[in-house]
C-alpha cells in the first residue's frame, strides 16, 4: 500500500531514514567546530605520523611541518589504512567500487528501497536525492590489490554495468523498462573483509584509527 510499485513478500519500515545534503551538512559541522576553536587546515597532505610521539608529518606548499598533539584521529577515509599501515598496524588496503545508475523520467518510489544485503554491499537500492530524482546503485566490484583510491578514471562508470543493473533492480521493482536506466557516478569503498563487516576503531600509541568506514 505504501509503495504499489515494490514487489516484494515482506518489508520492514524505517519512518525516519531519509537524506541529507552531505556537503552542506560537512560545511556546517566545521562552522561548529571554528566556532568552538579549532582550526581546520584543508588542502594539506599528511605525509606520515609517528604514533608513540602523536606527530603528524604535514606537507604544507611543499614544505614538510610537524604537528604534535595528545591525540591523534585517523579518519582519512580511503586513505586511512595507509596512514594506519605507517604506524605499523596491519590494516587491509581492500577497496570495492560502487556505480550507480540513475532512472530516466519521474521516481516509482517517495521512499529509499533496500533489497536484501549482499556479501560486501548493501544491494543495489533505489535511493532519492533532494530533489526526487531516483538513482539505483552502488554494486559491488572488487578492486585489484594494490589499486590507489585516487588512480585515474576510477570514479567513472563503465556503462556496461548497466545489464546486471536491470537484473538486480528487477527483482523488486519488475516495471523498469529496457533503456531507462543512465550511468550517473561512481564511488570507492574502504573495506576490511570481502563479506559484510562493519567498520573498526583501533588504537596505536597516540593514534586512534577509523578503519572500513564506508558511509557517514
Amino acid at each position: 500500500e505504501l509503495e504499489p510499485n515494490v514487489r516484494a513478500s515482506a518489508a520492514l519500515l524505517s519512518p525516519s531514514t531519509g537524506v541529507v545534503d552531505s556537503a552542506a551538512f560537512c560545511d556546517a559541522l566545521r562552522d561548529d567546530c571554528v566556532e568552538l576553536g579549532a582550526v581546520v587546515a584543508t588542502g594539506h597532505r599528511v605525509e606520515g605520523v609517528d604514533a608513540a610521539a602523536g606527530v603528524l608529518h604535514v606537507k604544507v606548499d611543499d614544505e614538510r611541518i610537524d604537528v604534535e598533539a595528545r591525540a591523534v584521529a585517523n579518519c582519512a577515509g580511503l586513505f586511512a589504512p595507509r596512514i594506519a599501515q605507517e604506524t605499523g598496524l596491519d590494516a587491509p588496503s581492500l577497496f570495492a567500487r560502487g556505480s550507480y545508475f540513475s532512472l530516466k523520467g519521474d521516481a516509482p518510489f517517495s521512499r529509499l528501497v533496500y533489497p536484501l544485503p549482499e556479501p560486501g554491499g548493501l544491494g543495489v537500492h533505489a535511493t532519492l536525492d533532494l530533489s526526487g530524482r531516483c538513482r539505483f546503485g552502488p554494486d559491488v566490484e572488487w578492486l585489484p590489490e594494490g589499486t590507489s583510491p585516487d588512480a585515474p578514471g576510477l570514479y567513472e562508470v563503465d556503462p556496461a554495468r548497466a545489464d546486471p543493473f536491470y537484473a538486480a533492480v528487477r527483482t523488486y521493482y519488475p516495471a523498469l523498462a529496457d533503456g531507462a536506466l543512465a550511468p550517473d557516478y561512481a564511488g570507492v569503498r574502504p573495506k576490511l573483509s570481502r563479506e559484510t563487516a562493519d567498520f573498526q576503531f583501533v588504537r596505536s600509541g597516540r593514534v586512534l584509527h577509523l578503519l572500513g568506514v564506508e558511509s557517514p
